[in-house]
């Protein structure tokens, strides 16, 4: 009883305390509060929508606030951590920072991807001591480095990547000793890697991708034995890889792409038994391809594209883990080596824009884990392996600017995985490819070949498909209704075959970007709806969500793979040498995102729409070789990006607008007799001049006509007067008796 006795008394103790305000707030220091709040009212001065939204000064303690971390204290909690990325702030100068310099308890900084601007605070930065980890990524700092950035001795972690810094990298960088990861990506750094960065003993990453730096790599960053990946690729270095490289030990991934080293690939690399990255790529190496390099039991990517290389056609053992080899654009020369396919492991190979002869080893297709395929661009000939089906985790096959000839394999269209087929000129023949109704097949470029027949009905089956490029085939027939179920299509290039009917079936997609229809022999009219109904100018880029499936592995960022006909950015309508007939449809001025427009070489009729004044964006106009008659619409002269113009052979008239037609010659204009203008050296009459001879005219009406009436008044007493002059009415002396006729005349 007497314990409980006493503990209850204890209990009453620090009631009575905490009511009499003795125990210490466990809230955060109202300084660090104000600080916060300054800095939110310098960014928001008005209106947030942020998730600053929650910081108040209603609120008493600041570290229950969004973005706000606190660490526990024994007399108060201090702000430790702040997440300040994708703030969303309109304006964000880094002047905006300075009340949180305030906050020296500040552990963790991340600032990234802002848009920031202004040059970086040093002397601010210089207080936050305690400093371990800063992200200021994705900003636009611009200016040198501040050397206040380089004496927070605690710093583990520095992220300067996509900003806009200048000048060179000082030696007081060595002073960051704690330093593990140091990223500089993407800056405007120039000038030699200073020696004192072999200070920098704990650092594991070191990226410096894209920037500057020339001169020799020291010998200093050869002793940072504890890194594990380093990147100094995209830069101006030119040398042979040094063989101090050899002692980073715990190397897992080596990026020196894009700079200027050469040589042979030094046989010190070998040393690197923990690599699993090794990017070599554009660059200026020379010889043979080494095979050790493909008996590492670590490495998974390889790139040496770009280089000036020589593959050996001897066997190599099947020891590695390659996952994916990229040999793009090496000048190799030769047949496929056929020993690639024990490389077992391998997923994604690489041999394009080379000058590789012979067939298409079917042994490739052996292999249960080949799921990208890039040979386009070389001088490979024959026919299609029939086995090409047996690789069934294929997903990327690019066979284009080959000498391919013969039927297309069946088993292609089996392929349960396959998202892009890229055959583009070669010389395969056959009817269009029956595909699994189950497809994936996004992207499907099938131009310049030899194929015939008609377009299936069950294309509508790839649901998936938003690229399709049939061009300069031989296809026959109508458009098939099934293309209208192509619910996400975005390019559609059938240009150059023998299509007939109207231009009726089209996919009813919403996204559809480019459609090229030219060179066929389509009738009947434009559908007036064909910009309306499917949305041709939808910024929608159905790539885009498909994009990380081909940068998987070699396909990375800094190499993205243009397929086919890129989409690019611009929206094209393309309906040349047909047989369309009627009017064009003034509901083309609603396709305002038009970046090219070309009607050219059929029998349209009419006048040139005045809708089509609204297409500000249009960079290329065909309307040529028509029979459009009336006059250009006047304010066809603002469409200032306009830069090819052709309005020849039509049968138009009057004076051709100035402005952005002012920059165009007579070629533009050709055979329209009755048009007028300084760009074909035809005068226009004058307007002023028009107006006076008009003025005349009605003056000289008036004045007939006012003068008609007095006119023949003062005509007719003249004539009075006159005939009284001459005697003609004097009435002669009356006689007594009968008058005689004679006496009259």
């Amino acid at each position: 009883m007497a314990t409980n006795r006493k503990q209850f008394e204890s209990f009453l103790l620090v009631v009575v305390l905490a009511v009499s305000g003795f125990i210490p707030s466990l809230c955060c220091l109202r300084s660090q509060k104000d600080a916060l709040l300054q800095f939110k009212s310098l960014l928001f001065p008005k209106y947030d929508s942020s998730d600053l939204a929650s910081w108040n000064s209603s609120s008493s303690d600041c570290c229950q606030w969004k973005r706000v971390t606190c660490g526990a204290n024994t007399t108060s909690k201090q702000v430790i951590g702040l997440s300040l990325n994708f703030v969303g702030a309109s304006y964000f100068p880094s002047d905006a920072l300075s009340p949180l310099f305030l906050l020296r308890s500040l552990v963790h900084l991340d600032i990234s991807f802002n848009n920031i601007q202004g040059n970086i605070p040093g002397a601010g930065f210089a207080n936050l001591t305690e400093l371990v980890k800063l992200d200021m990524s994705g900003n636009k700092f611009n200016g040198s480095f501040p050397v206040e950035l380089f004496s927070l001795s605690k710093l583990e972690y520095l992220d300067l990547i996509d900003n806009m810094i200048k000048g060179r990298l000082d030696s007081s960088l060595g002073s960051l000793r704690s330093l593990k990861e140091f990223h500089l990506d993407h800056n405007s750094v120039y000038g030699e890697i200073p020696a004192e960065i072999g200070n920098l003993t704990n650092l594991q990453i070191l990226s410096l991708q894209g920037n500057q730096f020339y001169g020799r790599i020291p010998a200093s960053l050869f002793c940072l034995t504890k890194l594990e990946s380093l990147d100094l690729g995209i830069n101006y270095f030119k040398m042979e890889i040094p063989n101090g490289i050899s002692n980073l030990s715990n190397l897992a991934s080596l990026y020196l792409n894009d700079n200027h080293f050469y040589g042979a690939i030094q046989a010190s690399l070998q040393k690197l038994e923990n690599l699993e990255t090794l990017h070599l790529g554009g660059n200026e190496f020379t010889g043979e391809i080494p095979t050790w390099l493909f008996n590492f039991t670590s490495l998974a990517k390889l790139n040496l594209e770009g280089n000036n290389l020589i593959l050996t056609n001897e066997r190599v053992a099947p020891k590695s883990m390659l996952d994916s080899l990229s040999l793009r654009s090496c000048n190799l020369s030769g047949e496929v080596p056929t020993w690639l396919s024990n490389q077992t492991s391998l997923y994604a190979l690489d041999m394009s824009d080379n000058n590789l002869v012979g067939s298409l080893p079917s042994v490739l297709f052996h292999s249960e884990n080949l799921g990208i395929l890039i040979l386009s661009q070389n001088n490979l000939s024959g026919s299609l392996p029939n086995n090409i089906g047996n690789a069934s985790r294929l997903s990327v096959l690019m066979l284009s600017h080959n000498n391919f000839s013969s039927l297309l394999p069946e088993s292609i269209s089996n392929l349960p995985r396959l998202s892009l087929l890229d055959l583009t000129n070669n010389s395969i023949s056959g009817n269009f490819p029956i595909f699994h109704p189950e497809s994936r097949l996004a992207y499907l470029a099938l131009g310049q070949n030899k194929f015939t027949g008609v377009l299936p009905q069950n294309l509508g089956n790839l649901k998936k498909l938003y690229y399709l490029d049939l061009h300069d085939n031989n296809f026959t027939g109508q458009i098939p209704a099934a293309i209208s179920r192509l619910s996400v299509l975005s390019v559609l290039l059938l240009r150059n075959n023998s299509l007939q009917g109207p231009i009726s079936m089209l996919p009813d997609s919403g996204y559809l970007k480019k459609l090229d229809l030219s060179y066929n022999f389509l009738s009947g009219r434009i559908p007036p709806d064909l910009v309306r109904t499917f949305g041709i100018f939808s910024n929608y880029d159905p790539f885009m969500s498909l994009a990380p499936e081909y940068t998987y592995g070699i396909l990375d960022s800094k190499h993205q793979y243009q397929f086919g006909e890129s989409l690019g950015h611009l929206s094209a309508l393309e309906l040349s040498n047909n047989q369309l007939s009627g009017e064009i449809p003034e509901s083309l001025g609603d396709a305002t995102s038009l970046h090219l427009l070309n009607l050219s070489s059929n029998r349209l009729t009419g006048g040139i729409p005045k809708t089509l004044e609204n297409l500000r964006a249009l960079e290329t106009l065909d309307l040529s070789h028509n029979s459009l008659t009336g006059e250009i619409p006047s304010n066809f002269g603002e469409l200032h990006y306009l830069t090819a113009l052709d309005l020849s052979n039509n049968n138009l008239t009057g004076a051709i607008p100035v402005g952005q037609f002012g920059f165009f010659s007579h070629e533009s204009f050709a055979n329209n007799s009755g048009l007028c203008g300084i760009q074909i050296e035809v005068s226009c009459p004058d307007p002023s001049q028009n107006i006076k001879t008009k003025e005349r005219k009605d003056w000289d009406s008036w004045f007939s006509l006012k003068m008609t009436i007095p006119g023949y008044a003062v005509g007719l007493l003249c004539t009075i007067s006159g005939f009284y002059v001459s005697g003609f009415f004097r009435i002669p002396p009356r006689k007594r008796g009968r008058i005689s006729i004679r006496q009259l005349v």
